[in-house]
């Protein structure tokens, strides 16, 4: 179980910039960890959106979420810029569906990085790109997989006369519970210690096995605070993520 946490972003990291954004939805919109607001490009066949760093930066996951790609029928790539020629290392011709995407690759280190959209429509969107280099763990049983499916909260509607009408359905983000025990105190400092200061303030991606349930992911937030991981003895260490999430 080759699990992958993403929250380093390069896209953050220089200067953006577009091929086409429509009014109100710039490409800022799409590096901004919120799913309100987006990038669209506005205008139909290939568009781009670019960050221009000025030096190398590394980076070995991609993911999307907060689009409808699968629904305008569209691809996605990601490509690297070594100085001299683009590099694709994400190629997805079609995307299958409008549910959050995350696809790990070998490591590429880039002074400019760019997200295109193949096939682009006049309604095509996408919220929220991240593409950074990815805390890689290993996830272990017990767990509910993050990603599985979304969860619906239903509430019957009765008749004033007490007759079954019909029911209301309403999504609601699925629980993520993270938990890793026996880890040595250099890991942690080094991988969960990072990983969680930033999971204290913004959202971040969870693929709990990007190579045999690559679609199994997750936009994860908190909503209180987390515990400081803890000594389980003088060797290993404990940490954990409670929080919520979304497809």
């Amino acid at each position: 179980m080759t699990g992958r946490i993403l929250y380093d972003n390069v896209f953050l990291d220089g200067t953006l910039s577009t091929t086409n954004e429509a009014v109100g939805f710039e490409g800022e919109n799409a590096i901004d960890w919120v799913l309100h607001d987006a990038w669209k490009p506005g205008v139909v066949g290939t568009q781009e959106i670019e960050v221009n760093i000025g030096t190398n930066t590394p980076a070995d996951c991609f993911a999307i979420v907060g689009h409808n790609l699968g629904s305008e029928g569209c691809g996605v790539e990601l490509s690297w810029y070594n100085g001299s020629i683009w590099t694709k290392v994400v190629d997805i011709a079609s995307v299958s569906s409008d549910i959050a995407l995350l696809r790990a690759f070998t490591s590429a280190s880039g002074s400019r990085w760019k997200v295109t959209i193949t096939n682009c429509t006049v309604d095509a969107y996408i919220s929220q790109i991240v593409a950074g280099a990815a805390y890689s763990v290993a996830f272990a049983p017990p767990l509910s997989p993050p990603g599985l499916m979304d969860i619906k909260v239903p509430k019957t509607v009765m008749s004033r006369g007490g007759r079954f009408v019909g029911r209301q359905v309403k999504s609601k983000p699925f629980p993520v519970k993270l938990k890793f025990s026996t880890r040595t105190p250099t890991e942690v400092r080094s991988g969960a210690v990072p990983f969680l200061t930033h999971a204290n303030a913004l959202p971040f991606f969870v693929a709990w096995d990007a190579d045999l349930f690559p679609d199994e992911v997750a936009y994860c937030w908190t909503e209180k605070e987390l515990k400081l991981p803890q000594y389980r003895n003088t060797m290993f260490m404990d940490w954990a993520f409670n929080g919520v999430g979304q497809r």
